[in-house]
């Protein structure tokens, strides 16, 4: 990599309905000051919240000085991590920590099969993960935060879904390391 150390945001969940301990608050706090192959990494802690869960995101991203930011969220169902392509229009989800269950993402019916991709491309990233990537980040606030964030973010944006067991944190540095954005490298 050339040029001067990048700052990359990693962003994790806090606990919701269901999950008391969110893994992604582990997998961050352990990227948290890290430097690796010249990339720093500065960690925040989100709300579940459809709507403080993005705003705190674009705001650490300023916060930070963020070059690129990377969010992580829990999904149930996985043995490995996914790389997410995009976030989907979905108007409403499951309650979030606030009672609310309306996304708060811009749109409406005809914006059904609308899908804001991410703007940290998927592809390197889940080579260098050694993952597979998914065009359906779900109905819940992870798909949220991507619609947001890859929408309104003014750095490369992505997102990976860990499973509950979480993520290796030097494996998981190595691969960011490895897939920055290539408007990062020049």
């Amino acid at each position: 990599m050339s040029g001067a150390t990048k700052t990359v945001l990693v962003t994790g969940f806090g606990p919701f309905p269901g999950m008391t301990h969110n893994p992604t608050l582990d997998l961050v706090r352990a990227l948290h000051g890290r430097e690796v192959n010249g990339v720093r990494f500065v960690a925040t802690e989100l709300p579940v919240s459809y709507r403080r869960g993005p705003e705190v995101a674009l705001a650490s991203i300023q916060a930070h000085r963020a070059d690129a930011v990377l969010g992580f969220g829990v999904s149930k169902g996985l043995t490995r991590p996914q790389v997410e392509t995009c976030g989907r229009w979905v108007p409403e989800g499951r309650v979030d920590i606030e009672g609310q269950t309306a996304t708060l993402l811009d749109g409406d019916l005809a914006d059904a099969e609308l899908c804001v991709p991410a703007t940290w491309p998927a592809g390197p990233l889940a080579a260098a993960l050694g993952v597979s990537t998914s065009d359906d980040a779900g109905t819940y606030v992870c798909n949220a935060w991507l619609y947001q964030v890859a929408s309104k973010a003014k750095v490369p944006a992505g997102f990976v879904h860990v499973p509950e067991s979480g993520a290796d944190p030097d494996a998981v540095a190595e691969a960011v390391a490895k897939a920055l954005p290539s408007t990062l490298l020049a």
